[in-house]
């Protein structure tokens, strides 16, 4: 594993722990949301989290948190991975 790779691994890791965190900054899965923290979410999960925009009614008075929870979790996979295969992989081909 080539040193680029192991600095994206690791910025991958940090990013997931820091989506996590503030998933459980944001909300307390009793109904009530933290606004702040959310909008800090929404951003740590742009471009994709835009398509929650439909439902922040909902969000914001509780509804479904577990719900927003997955999407949310399932958003940080799919930019962990669009980061991974950006940054991730050497581009540099050896000639033999």
């Amino acid at each position: 594993m080539s040193p680029r790779t192991k600095k994206c691994l690791i910025a991958i890791v940090i990013y997931l722990i820091s989506v996590t965190a503030c998933i459980f900054f944001a909300f307390n899965f009793e109904g009530s949301i933290n606004t702040g923290w959310t909008l800090v979410l929404f951003v740590l999960t742009l471009p994709w989290s835009l398509v929650t925009i439909l439902f922040l009614w909902a969000l914001f008075h509780g509804a479904g948190l577990e719900m927003f929870t997955v999407i949310f979790l399932s958003f940080a996979a799919i930019n962990s991975f669009l980061i991974y295969l950006i940054f991730g992989k050497d581009k540099s081909t050896k000639v033999s």
